[in-house]
């Protein structure tokens, strides 16, 4: 889990959102017919079950995130999220979606959660994480860690960043608020037709965001930097989060910065973490 701080305020966020939830049951040790796990991975191809899902979404467009509900019927190979829903395939990477167009899944590490993108007619497109959402009573009492990877578009004036690092959150069940710190940021900067390869660009803390339930939302965002434009006192910014699988094993969010009220920067992105 990882961290930010400023204040965020919450710009309305569209997301795509799809979770599944698993839990594991199981017989004694003597007992010859052990029970099925409840809490089936998001691909398990033998489980005929219907999980709830989550999604964090990010529409870059509007500058805005958003938390989305929905399910999985495996039985009938169907997904719904937010407002879209479809057909999805055997290996749940991509979701066929009624109005058109598609929800690709990009699976890594995770076996709860997902990055996605949704795009096609009639709708902006989105990006974020979409998994099997962990249930309110299954998640952790105490302090949980956890690291991942981020993703994230800065754009600084007139210089374009493309820059992925790693992501930590911290996420402590007890007080109800979770820290995330998106830091290690390598990737590449353009500005004109300049093009040029940068490391280390800025450490993002977001402290503060409030659990409800097995989501969370919000917070204070600061940033450090040497290569980055000072973040104003007027940015707005939003922060969507969601746990995922069972004992809320993975997490994953989506964010935006917007500081062009008083400046010129703007930050947008994902984290993923297990």
């Amino acid at each position: 889990m990882n961290s930010y701080a400023k204040t965020i305020r919450s710009i309305g966020f569209s997301a795509i959102a799809l979770g599944l939830m698993a839990a594991c049951g199981g017989g004694g040790g003597t007992d010859p017919d052990p029970s099925p796990s409840t809490f089936p991975t998001f691909r398990d191809t033998d489980s005929q079950e219907t999980s709830d899902l989550a999604a964090a979404s990010l529409n870059s467009a509007a500058r805005s995130t958003a938390g989305l509900s929905g399910t999985l019927n495996r039985g009938a190979d169907r997904a719904t999220i937010g407002n879209l829903s479809g057909d999805i395939n055997a290996d749940r990477s991509e979701v066929e979606l009624s109005g058109g167009g598609t929800l690709k899944l990009q699976w890594e590490d995770n076996e709860y959660s997902s990055r996605y993108v949704a795009e096609g007619q009639g709708f902006d497109r989105t990006i974020g994480i979409i998994g099997a959402v962990t249930s309110s009573a299954d998640l952790p009492t105490s302090n949980a860690t956890y690291n991942g990877t981020t993703t994230l578009t800065i754009q600084d004036g007139g210089s374009l960043f493309d820059v992925s690092g790693s992501a930590e959150i911290v996420a402590d069940f007890g007080s109800g608020d979770v820290t995330t710190t998106l830091d290690d940021l390598d990737g590449t900067r353009v500005n004109g037709l300049n093009l040029s390869n940068v490391s280390n660009v800025a450490t993002i803390t977001i402290t503060d965001s409030d659990i409800s339930g097995a989501t969370f939302d919000g917070g204070d965002v600061s940033i450090t930097s040497s290569q980055l434009s000072n973040l104003g006192s007027s940015a707005d910014s939003s922060l969507d989060g969601a746990f995922f699988g069972p004992e809320g094993e993975e997490v994953g969010g989506v964010l935006v910065v917007d500081d062009t009220d008083s400046g010129d920067l703007v930050i947008f992105g994902d984290f993923i973490a297990n």
